[in-house]
C-alpha cells in the first residue's frame, strides 16, 4: 500500500466514523454499526472500536461492547474512554467490583478529556459499597474537571443529604 493510499484510507475511515457517530446520536444503531464496520475495514482506529462498543451496548450486547473496547485499548492504551466504557458495561452486567478497576484505569489514562465520567462512575460504585466519604471525594474530583456536570452535582447533593 502506498503512503498516499494509506492516508486516503485513514481519512475515509475517520469520515465514516464521524458519520456513524451522528447516526448513533440519532438512534440509528443498526446503520451506525454497519458504517463503523466499514470504517474499521478501511483503517481500524480506537475511536471506531469504542463507538462500535457503544453501539452494541445500546442494543444490550454488552459482551460485544466490551470486546470492542478491549480492541480500542490494544490500539491505544493511553486513551481513557474505552476503559470507562468497559466499566460502564460491566456495571450493566452487574459486575460492580470488576467495573471499579476499569474506572480507576480510565482516571489514570493520560489521554482522557471526559475524566469526570470515570470519577462519577467510580463514586457511584463506592457509594453503593457504603464508602460514602470516598464517594464524596470522587464526586468532588469529577466536579473539579467539569463543575457543571449535573450527574455528579446531583449525586453529591443526594449523598450529602443521606449522610445528614
Amino acid at each position: 500500500m502506498s503512503p498516499h493510499q494509506f492516508h486516503n484510507d485513514k481519512h475515509q475511515a475517520e469520515d465514516l466514523c464521524q458519520k456513524a457517530l451522528v447516526l448513533l446520536h440519532q438512534g440509528q444503531i443498526a446503520s451506525a454499526i454497519d458504517v463503523l464496520k466499514s470504517s474499521i475495514a478501511l483503517y481500524p482506529t480506537e475511536a471506531a472500536h469504542t463507538y462500535l462498543g457503544w453501539a452494541y451496548s445500546r442494543e444490550g450486547k454488552f459482551d460485544l461492547a466490551i470486546r470492542e473496547c478491549f480492541i480500542a485499548v490494544e490500539l491505544n492504551p493511553y486513551l481513557g474512554t474505552p476503559y470507562n466504557d468497559i466499566g460502564a458495561y460491566l456495571v450493566q452486567k452487574g459486575k460492580i467490583t470488576e467495573a471499579e478497576e476499569w474506572f480507576r484505569k480510565a482516571i489514570e489514562a493520560p489521554e482522557y478529556e471526559a475524566r469526570h465520567f470515570a470519577f462519577t462512575n467510580l463514586a457511584r460504585i463506592l457509594q453503593l459499597k457504603g464508602n460514602w466519604f470516598d464517594a464524596l471525594t470522587y464526586y468532588d474530583k469529577a466536579l473539579e474537571f467539569r463543575p457543571d456536570y449535573k450527574p455528579a452535582l446531583e449525586s453529591r447533593m443526594l449523598l450529602h443529604a443521606m449522610m445528614n
